[in-house]
């Protein structure tokens, strides 16, 4: 017998997800866990697949995409931050055409599809933050009209105003609305403009648009003055609007500058601050608050950050753990299995975090994958689905406490199939109650080829907590359950 007790770690605390602190417990492992897939078989933590460099012909990191509704040989489109444009067919970027400047910045800048009825489809961003504010139209080859909104031979509307950190996009009913500081204004298909359809106090800065799923009216989100950081404390708004009307039909005062609204299936899931929640109708439900902290304007959530494949919320986040943290990691939210909603992280980038860059944009860009951008020019994509035979992922269990010393005995790993032989599978670290990390005996099976569980002892430590660390690379398949054996000191 390796312990005279023993406690388990298995399929509800995979499925659980990772929790909101290293020292809570609403969740199965501890949010220190830097990437892990937990959906593709159900009650077994795998490490994730690895991702595919796709960067040929990127000439600086993305900021912003869209969908091409045509779907005519150009699933997604792509906007990054120097002016370039490009189309991507489901495996190349292909660089279509360049603005004459930089015009685009990530956060102020917004990118939709968009029908009107004499050019037909298009596509629309938003200039950045300062003078000379405008609308870029682009017919996804070769034309760019970088005037579109100010221009005479176009709309003829003069610049947007300078006076704001967010040009938000939204198409509602066919027409498209642009968010400009305290004003909304409307184009409709046949490009007659309403400029400044909707009037706000002059202190409001309009920050995000939305619609929400329940009612499907249009939501505005707006905060005072220019709170690009969100380091003020209160003068958030979130209006009801109908898309016509000189006025809202309810205005709800919410805590924290909204950046994203995000529809995933019948929720609108709400990004403000450094907190995600959901609208219910009447406000903002908490969820969590995200492992960034407020007052850094480059880490917040912005709508080209975040993105869903089915019933699962994604977005860039910052890591726990981990050489470099700031914004590498992918986080997910959604259904691990049914009615159990979890929190998870799924990528956390090697070559975006040894090299110290944040992630710029995250985008699903089909059914199964996602697609994520960082300098130097990178463009990264991550089949949410598969499963590792090569990749790497890493979890860290929940603390384990007890009243008095215990000692560790050891662990039992059981894999979810049988190892192939001489690979080393999982690494194994033991964290106790002062902070001390001990290494075992890494899980291999060296030239056995019927290993299904590996145990690994190291009967002198003595602690009041028992955290586990597993680091998961090689050929590993799987961990479907992790005993772990102690003694009480008496």
């Amino acid at each position: 017998m390796i312990g005279s007790k023993h406690f388990e770690i298995g399929a509800n605390e995979f499925l659980a997800g990772v929790t909101s602190g290293a020292n809570t417990t609403d969740g199965g492992l501890s949010n220190e866990t830097q990437a892990i897939n937990i959906t593709s078989v159900p009650g077994t933590v795998y490490a994730p697949a690895l991702s595919s460099n796709k960067s040929t012909n990127l000439a600086d990191e993305i900021i912003a995409s869209c969908e091409d509704p045509t779907y005519l040989g150009k699933e997604r489109l792509f906007l990054d931050d120097t002016g370039n444009f490009y189309s991507w067919n489901g495996t190349v970027l292909t660089l279509e055409d360049s603005a004459s400047s930089d015009l685009f910045t990530q956060g102020t800048t917004d990118f939709i599809p968009w029908y009107d009825t004499s050019g037909g489809t298009n596509f629309y961003a938003t200039t950045k933050a300062g003078a000379n504010g405008d609308i870029v139209k682009w017919n996804k080859t070769s034309t760019l009209v970088e005037t579109w909104w100010s221009g005479a031979g176009t709309l003829n509307q003069g610049a947007l105003s300078a006076l704001t950190a967010w040009r938000p996009l939204l198409e509602y009913e066919t027409n498209m609305y642009v968010g400009d500081q305290n004003k909304l204004h409307r184009i409709a298909p046949d490009l007659t403009v309403s400029n400044g359809i909707l009037t706000l106090t002059y202190t409001d800065s309009i920050s995000a648009l939305g619609v929400d799923q329940g009612s499907g009216r249009m939501l505005i989100a707006t905060t005072k003055g220019v709170d690009v950081s969100n380091t003020r404390n209160g003068g958030s708004k979130i209006l009801i609007y109908d898309g016509y009307s000189n006025k809202v039909s309810r205005v709800v005062p919410i805590s924290g500058t909204v950046t994203a609204f995000k529809n995933v299936g019948n929720t609108t899931f709400v990004f403000y601050g450094n907190k995600l929640g959901y609208w219910t109708g009447s406000g903002i439900e908490y969820l969590r608050t995200l492992n960034f902290d407020k007052g850094v304007s480059a880490e917040l959530v912005y709508p080209h950050r975040t993105t869903s494949i089915d019933n699962t919320l994604y977005w860039v986040d910052t890591a726990i753990s981990g050489d470099y943290k700031e914004n590498c990691m992918v986080m997910a939210y959604g259904e691990t299995i049914n009615n159990v909603n979890a929190f998870y992280p799924v990528i956390y980038e090697p070559a975006a975090a040894t090299t110290a860059k944040p992630l710029t944009c995250l985008t699903a860009i089909s059914s199964t994958k996602l697609g994520y951008s960082f300098a130097s020019s990178k463009f990264y994509t991550f089949d949410t689905t598969s499963v590792a035979t090569n990749g790497e992922g890493v979890f860290y269990t929940k603390r384990k406490n007890f009243p008095t010393n215990v000692t560790f005995n050891g662990v039992i790993i059981e894999f979810d199939k049988v190892m192939p032989a001489s690979s080393s599978s999982a690494g194994i670290q033991v964290i106790d109650s002062n902070g001390t990390t001990t290494t075992l005996t890494a899980a291999n099976p060296g030239v056995r080829t019927d290993m299904y569980e590996f145990t690994s002892t190291y009967p002198t430590i003595e602690t009041r907590s028992i955290q586990l660390r597993i680091g998961m690379s090689a050929a590993l398949n799987g961990i479907r359950r992790i005993t772990v054996f102690y003694t009480p000191k008496e």
